[in-house]
């Protein structure tokens, strides 16, 4: 999982499988990718492998996220990307952190541990794994205030 706007500007040297990264603060993590980005990735380094300077080439240590012209897409280029497709296809401006946000709230509402989201999102302190449980405590209000033998006075 690519979870900050910086991990997917700097990844490099693929392995198309959970692979060991650098994250913020130079800690390392675990990248987790789904089959279906697997196959999205297989299915474009072709096209990246034609997109390098020829110097390059082949190269797993080459940016795996590349511009037009072959260079490294910078933090506003993927920035542009972003928030492009999800007004395009959201038709609203989306925040890229967003995904990161969901992400870990997701995982929060299907019961997983705070411990482990806190090192798929590589936070340093749980505490700021801590924060999605803001979300979660106002969804589990709604749910008791729905159930039907919440009696109220």
């Amino acid at each position: 999982m690519i979870s900050r706007l910086s991990e997917g500007y700097l990844a490099r040297n693929i392995h198309l499988s959970p692979a060991a990264g650098e994250g913020k603060g130079k800690r390392d993590g675990i990248g987790l990718l789904t089959p279906s980005a697997v196959d999205a990735i297989k299915a474009y380094l072709p096209l990246r492998e034609t997109m390098l300077p020829r110097w390059e080439r082949p190269s797993t240590w080459a940016p795996l996220f590349l511009s037009k012209s072959g260079r490294r897409l910078d933090k506003t280029q993927i920035w542009c990307i972003v928030v492009d497709i999800g007004e395009k296809i959201l038709g609203r401006h989306i925040h890229p952190h967003a995904f990161r946000h969901s992400f870990c709230t997701d995982l929060l509402n299907r019961g997983i541990d705070l411990e482990s989201i806190r090192q798929l999102a590589r936070h340093k302190n749980l505490a700021t794994t801590q924060r999605y449980l803001t979300v979660s405590t106002e969804r589990l209000k709604k749910a008791y205030a729905m159930h039907p033998r919440n009696k109220k006075s």
